[in-house]
């Protein structure tokens, strides 16, 4: 009942989660900025709020969720004193353990620079091109800190490093060589090696293409050339090559679909689905993304387990709230982050209606679901793709309604055949998960044929791409009220027999 009253009817909440977000989103409009006096401020209006009755105290309440928001990213800047920006533009000697490792370039946590310890935010550094090392191992090197660079364009190549923690690089680096290994990390460590692992058994077993895509389907490896990548860019298939929303949300009507249609109710089956979704964030490693999509489908499908509809802006804040509260610079900074809240808000709003439009879809192991789910999220994303990227793929409407169908068994026989590897027989363990896989690339093979409907947006306007979302919001709304109307005179005509 608590949970329930949470998500249905505490306007209260939604109040203060919006004003938490709101005091991000304006410090986040000066980035680099510091304002010390922010915990001054909200600590002074949270002791107003405490010792004030009625509307007055209401009002101290959200200007201090306000001010809790504003700080908190505040306090997510680089410490002058005890970060790297001490040592910005000195050669120094630095220790310290690879946090994240893409296509060779490393992020790094220093622990000591010039054998003093590096203490608070800031205390992250980029180095690139530096193939060869693994997350958990600790570095010495030294190198001269600078600064991340910034290009002369519209990106401030700043918050997108800042968000990861990062906010300076290294122009020069010499004497690289590994310490050890921390094994405060050793958790990361196997989750990599395990992957590692997984991705070398399916590379023994497929063709390099269809292992590629096996990969990135289960646990997000982008292995795949430059040109394979345009091709599924092109086909707006990108999405099933990264995990994200849509890879829970498959998981999530998977295994509800073979619950249910076992004879488990509802409220059981939730459970279910709470085991499913940890052991997927389990076995693709706890990246930040999947931890994100994972939370909000959780949210989700637990205010459905309470017996009631749940508010979808209720839930999207909770979600919103608790990554903000974590990394303040995902709310404006973080492209993933607004398409996993934007396909989130596609699950919600328009699957339901266009599922109920899908009735010539069979129903099998929730097939109609998972159509309209995709359809729901491609709706909602593709205008800030369009702003964000300038970029908006229309061909992604018909190559997703072909191929969504398969990525669930692709992922279910991609575990099979990365769990059973080249041991004898692999080939007749391998041959589904290869069909399907070969089956999603000649479909975006076939994206090369139809240029016109991969469009290019230039200079879309952020207000325009704002009014988008409100009209497909009325849209939405003005269907669901036809939906409701129809349903009445259905249960009307009934009840009059």
């Amino acid at each position: 009942m608590g949970l329930s009253h949470f998500f249905e009817r505490n306007r209260l909440s939604g109040l203060l989660l919006s004003s938490f977000l709101l005091g991000v989103a304006v410090h986040s409009g000066f980035a680099f900025e510091k304002f010390a006096w922010s915990v001054f401020v909200a600590l002074t209006v949270i002791l107003m709020a405490a010792l004030s009755r009625g509307k007055i105290r209401l009002v101290f309440l959200f200007v201090s969720a306000f001010f809790i928001g504003f700080w908190r990213f505040d306090v997510s800047l680089p410490d002058d004193k005890h970060g790297l920006v001490y040592w910005m533009g000195q050669e120094v000697a630095v220790t310290g353990t690879v946090v994240a490792v893409n296509q060779g370039d490393l992020i790094v946590d220093v622990r000591r620079v010039a054998e003093r310890d590096v203490r608070g935010q800031g205390s992250r550094l980029h180095l690139k091109g530096r193939a060869g090392f693994r997350v958990g191992e600790m570095l010495e090197f030294g190198c001269r800190l600078r600064p991340v660079a910034t290009f002369p364009s519209n990106i401030d190549q700043r918050v997108y490093e800042a968000r990861k923690g990062v906010f300076a690089q290294c122009s020069d680096v010499w004497d690289l060589q590994r310490i050890g290994t921390d094994k405060r990390r050793y958790i990361q460590m196997m989750f990599g090696v395990w992957r590692q692992m997984l991705t070398a058994r399916i590379n023994s077993t497929m063709g390099r293409d269809e292992a590629a895509l096996t990969a990135g389907v289960l646990y997000g490896e982008q292995s795949f050339s430059a040109e394979r990548l345009e091709n599924f860019r092109s086909a707006g298939l990108m999405h099933i090559i990264a995990v994200s929303g849509s890879n829970v949300t498959i998981v999530v009507s998977v295994i509800m679909a073979v619950v249910l249609s076992l004879g488990v109710d509802r409220r059981r089956a939730f459970w279910f689905v709470t085991v499913g979704i940890a052991a997927f964030v389990v076995f693709v490693g706890f990246s930040a993304s999947v931890l994100r999509a994972a939370l909000m489908g959780w949210l989700v499908i637990s205010a459905r387990a309470c017996g009631r509809l749940p508010s979808v802006w209720r839930i999207l804040l909770v979600a919103a709230c608790a990554l903000n509260l974590l990394n303040p610079w995902l709310l404006c900074f973080d492209a993933g982050f607004a398409l996993s809240f934007l396909a989130t808000l596609g699950l919600m709003v328009w699957s339901p209606l266009l599922e109920k439009r899908l009735h010539w879809i069979p129903e099998v192991l929730g097939l109609r679901e998972s159509v309209a789910v995709t359809l729901g999220a491609t709706i909602m994303t593709l205008p800030y793709l369009a702003w964000a990227f300038g970029r908006m793929t229309l061909l992604g409407i018909i190559t997703n309604a072909i191929v969504l169908p398969f990525v669930p068994w692709l992922m279910l026989f991609g575990a099979i055949a990365a769990s059973y590897g080249s041991l004898p027989g692999y080939a007749f363990i391998v041959a589904p998960a290869q069909g399907m896989a070969g089956f999603i690339i000649k479909i975006s093979d076939y994206s090369r044929l139809l240029p016109w409907l991969d469009l290019k947006v230039e200079n879309l306007d952020f207000y325009l791409m704002a009014a988008t979302y409100l009209c497909l919001l009325q849209m939405a709304r003005l269907l669901s009220k036809q939906s409701d109307s129809a349903l009445s005179l259905v249960e009307k005509a009934v009840g009059e027999k």
